[in-house]
């Protein structure tokens, strides 16, 4: 599947929607607890999501993926808010959406400067944290307030997860956190300039 029928597919989707310890070892295998989403779930948002998870380079043109092609990050939305999903490309391609059908996919070359660059980053940062995560086939949903990076490599999906908390005092993933913390922020900043929901 091309990069032109991905974006088209993705389109449709979305027109068709109108806490372990914060000091847990990162690299405990996913949950598949109530928070995950179900492979089988109608919601085209769901499906979307594990669409993205289970891609591979050459589906968005990436010819020479390198150690790490894509990072997704995740974040568990708190006081009946949306989770949000971040995809980052290793060729500063990014979007971003929620589970309740608000996002951005715009055209390769239309996303946010700002949001390129700071996918690019991420990519780069991502791949000296592919020791500190473990492979996975199983995509959960993210633990309300926290953190959850998937990293996209040639090999297969990488996964860690941590709580915010955590991350932004001291935790061995910080430098990560705040590479695609940089990416949502330039989304967030961004869409509110355009006047679209951002959080």
């Amino acid at each position: 599947m091309g990069p032109r029928s991905f974006w088209a597919l993705t389109v449709v989707a979305l027109s068709a929607c109108g806490r372990s310890s914060p000091d847990q070892a990162t690299t405990t295998a996913p949950e598949s607890r109530a928070s995950r989403v179900r492979e089988d779930s109608p919601s085209p948002v769901a499906s979307q999501r594990l669409a993205i998870l289970r891609s591979h380079p050459s589906d968005y043109g990436i010819s020479k993926p390198g150690k790490v092609w894509a990072v997704v990050v995740e974040v568990g939305g708190g006081f009946g808010k949306s989770n949000s999903t971040t995809t980052s490309l290793v060729d500063g391609y990014t979007w971003y959406f929620f589970t309740d059908g608000r996002g951005r996919f715009p055209r390769r070359g239309e996303e946010p400067p700002a949001a390129n660059e700071a996918s690019r980053k991420l990519c780069t940062v991502a791949v000296e944290f592919l020791s500190k995560t473990i492979p996975t086939t199983e995509f959960p949903g993210p633990k309300q307030g926290f953190w959850q990076f998937f990293i996209m490599t040639p090999e297969g999906v990488r996964y860690a997860t941590a709580s915010e908390d955590s991350l932004m005092n001291g935790h061995e993933l910080g430098k990560l956190f705040y590479a695609a913390f940089d990416v949502r922020d330039a989304w967030i900043q961004w869409s509110k300039g355009a006047g679209q929901a951002s959080e």
